[in-house]
């Protein structure tokens, strides 16, 4: 893509933003969602040499420690033949053993998983762009600081984060509503991409998540997915629309079109979005 393709496409995702500024900063009850520590998160930490808290770090910088830890180890393969189960432990063992790269999922997935393996409250945010043709999404994690007080958003296959001016970091609507407002913010300086603003304007126009989160969220049987759109927005036909896309690809293998979406046909459409910002 040459620089005035990719001005182009930047303004397109801008005027997106700006069309549907608001979601409903409220908690539903259909919406919560829910975390469990399992015990089988913290093999994890002694088995991959994970870096440890130290005392006098805050968990930002710890966080920041385990976001370069997979920076340098777990290499970004879109185009992943890996079928098998998705939590941190397998795909792990599959990295390590077969010397492949995983999908942007499947790198969140580790990355919550071992923030979760810390006590970390961690989940995926799926980040998707407002034109469904375009047929692909970003997978996020946001993590809850406690010294903070607040929710904040990251990306390990960028090692990407963002911050406001006095240091504060940032959640996925909090950022989405500068990039709104054209409001300054700082992106990471270690952040692996020449070109995160526009990845941020392309794929923080509506959100997916999950209400059951912790080892091996995305396997969980009775998991529920949710998505989160702006108001006025039709989540639930953008969807639909790019499923039956998806699916003519996989016309003679339905089981390669269910392993990423079998949680598309019940998730729940909603404005609400408090709870998880």
């Amino acid at each position: 893509m040459n620089k005035s393709e990719n001005y182009k496409e930047l303004l397109s995702y801008r005027k997106a933003l700006l069309e549907y500024p608001v979601f409903i900063n409220e908690q539903s009850e259909k919406t919560k969602i829910n975390f469990s520590f399992d015990s089988q998160l913290c093999t994890l930490i002694s088995k991959y040499k994970l870096p440890l808290k130290e005392a006098s770090l805050n968990e930002l910088e710890h966080i920041k420690s385990l976001l370069h830890w997979i920076s340098e180890n777990i290499p970004h393969d879109g185009y992943t033949n890996y079928r098998s189960s998705l939590n941190a432990c397998s795909l792990l063992d599959y990295r390590f053993g077969m010397g492949q790269g995983v999908n942007c999922l499947m790198t969140a997935i580790i990355m919550q998983e071992l923030c979760m393996a810390f006590g970390y409250s961690a989940h995926l945010i799926q980040g998707n762009p407002a034109d469904y043709t375009i047929m692909d999404c970003h997978w996020l994690v946001n993590i809850y600081l406690p010294s903070y007080g607040k929710w904040a958003t990251f990306d390990p296959v960028w090692c990407g984060f963002c911050y406001d001016a006095e240091g504060t970091p940032l959640s996925f609507l909090e950022i989405r509503n500068m990039l709104i407002k054209s409001e300054k913010f700082n992106m990471y300086e270690k952040v692996k991409c020449g070109y995160y603003y526009y990845l941020l304007c392309r794929y923080l126009f509506f959100f997916g998540y999950f209400t059951y989160n912790g080892f091996g969220t995305f396997d969980i049987s009775n998991q529920q997915k949710i998505y989160a759109a702006p108001v006025n927005f039709d989540s639930q036909a953008y969807v639909d629309n790019k499923s039956k896309e998806k699916a003519k690809s996989f016309t003679d293998d339905l089981k390669e079109y269910m392993f990423f979406s079998r949680h598309e046909e019940k998730a729940i459409h909603t404005n609400f979005i408090g709870g998880i910002v």
